[in-house]
């Protein structure tokens, strides 16, 4: 099923795909590499339509899944993050700050002297 899903990606919304990596962690299960590489590259294929909030599921979810997004994507979703943070509630502020440091990234990645 999650190999359907991942040939698809390009016909779901934002939601449906936040919406399957939240169901993937509360299965408790562990995708292939190929599929989580597939996620990753839609996440910054489509940065420019994510919200605040569906963004710090899909970090929230990627860090639960104990996925290293890699330092190139990081870098775009983190400047993605800073450049989005007025639209931030706390939690999605907190969410996306523990998914970052969980995923063993340094906050120093994401914070700087604008955003703290």
């Amino acid at each position: 099923m999650i190999r359907y899903a991942v040939g698809r990606l390009s016909d779901f919304k934002i939601q449906e795909t936040t919406n399957l990596l939240w169901a993937l962690v509360y299965c408790k299960y562990a995708p292939s590499d190929y599929a989580m590489e597939c996620f990753v590259a839609y996440l910054v294929e489509n940065l420019d339509e994510y919200s605040a909030q569906s963004f710090s599921n899909v970090f929230w979810s990627l860090a639960m899944l104990n996925w290293d997004i890699g330092e190139d994507a990081a870098a775009e979703c983190f400047e993605f993050f800073v450049n989005n943070i007025k639209e931030c509630g706390a939690q999605n502020f907190a969410n996306t700050l523990w998914s970052v440091s969980s995923m063993g990234y340094g906050l120093k990645s994401i914070l700087t002297d604008e955003v703290a």
